[in-house]
C-alpha cells in the first residue's frame, strides 16, 4: 500500500516518485524547485523533520515553547533552537539532554534563549523576526590559555570552528561545535599529542579548561603505563 502510494503512473504510463517536494514546470521544460510540501530539511547530508526536534525540547521540564529550523546561512549547514523557558537552564543541559534520545546530527548547533516568541498578527510565530544566533559561548570575560594543554586545545578548537580568541572557559557547543566537530577535536588531540580519549569526554567537559584537565590526566595515566612495562628478561610479579 505504501508502495502504491509513493510510486505512481503518469499519463504515459511512466513510473514516478512522489518526493514530498514542490515544483514548478517551465515553459522552456526545466522544473523550478519551490521547497517542500513537509517541513523536513536537509542537514549535513541528513533529512530531519525539526519538529521532532521541537516536541523533544518541550519534554524538558524548563521548557515552555521551543521551535527548531535551519540557519539560513548554508554554508554553515546547522540546525537552530529557539526557546521560552519557564526556569533558568543552561545550554549543556538542554544539548544533554536531546542527546539522550536523538543522533548526533539532530541536536542543534545553538540555543538562543528567549522571553517570547515574535508573532505575526494572526498569533501565529514569526519565523522572520527570530533573532539570528550568536556562536559565541557565554557572557564571560575572555581567559587565555593558563598551561600547554590548555593551548593546544585552543590552537585545535581555533582551526576547527574557525574562531579567534577562544575562552578556556567557552563552551564548545555554545561556540556552534556539534558530535561532527566534537569527533575531529578528539582526533587531532590524539593526532598531536597520542592521548585517546571517548568522545563523551567532551561532552561531559565542554569548555577547555574541563577538557585540558582530563587531557592532563590521561597524559599521566599513559606515561606510567608505560613505565611500568616489564622489561625483557623480567620476570612478573605474583
Amino acid at each position: 500500500a505504501l508502495t502504491s502510494q509513493r510510486f505512481v503512473r503518469d499519463a504515459r504510463g511512466n513510473r514516478l516518485y512522489r518526493s514530498g517536494d514542490l515544483g514548478r514546470r517551465l515553459p522552456q521544460g526545466e522544473v523550478l524547485y519551490l521547497g517542500r510540501l513537509d517541513h523536513q530539511v536537509q542537514v549535513r547530508g541528513y533529512r530531519i523533520e525539526p519538529g521532532e526536534i521541537s516536541h523533544r525540547l518541550l519534554a524538558h521540564p524548563q521548557v515552555a515553547d521551543a521551535i527548531v529550523l535551519p540557519l539560513e546561512q548554508e554554508e554553515r549547514g546547522e540546525l537552530v533552537a529557539w526557546l521560552v523557558l519557564e526556569e533558568k537552564t543552561t545550554v549543556t543541559e538542554l544539548h544533554n539532554f536531546l542527546s539522550r534520545d536523538l543522533p548526533s546530527y539532530m541536536i542543534p548547533s545553538a540555543f538562543v534563549l528567549m522571553d517570547a516568541f515574535p508573532l505575526t498578527p494572526n498569533g501565529k510565530i514569526n519565523r522572520r523576526a527570530l533573532p539570528e544566533p550568536i556562536f559565541a559561548g557565554e557572557s564571560h570575560h575572555f581567559i587565555a590559555p593558563r598551561n600547554q594543554q590548555e593551548a593546544l586545545l585552543q590552537r585545535i578548537w581555533s582551526e576547527i570552528l574557525n574562531l579567534e580568541e577562544i575562552s578556556v572557559t567557552a563552551n564548545f557547543f555554545e561556540l556552534g561545535g556539534h558530535s561532527l566537530l566534537a569527533t575531529r577535536v578528539i582526533a587531532a588531540l590524539q593526532r598531536e599529542t597520542g592521548t585517546v580519549l571517548p568522545l563523551r569526554s567532551l561532552f561531559e567537559q565542554p569548555t577547555i579548561a574541563q577538557l585540558a584537565l582530563e587531557v592532563a590526566t590521561a597524559g599521566r595515566s599513559h606515561s606510567l603505563a608505560l613505565t611500568t612495562q616489564p622489561r625483557h628478561g623480567d620476570l612478573p610479579l605474583i
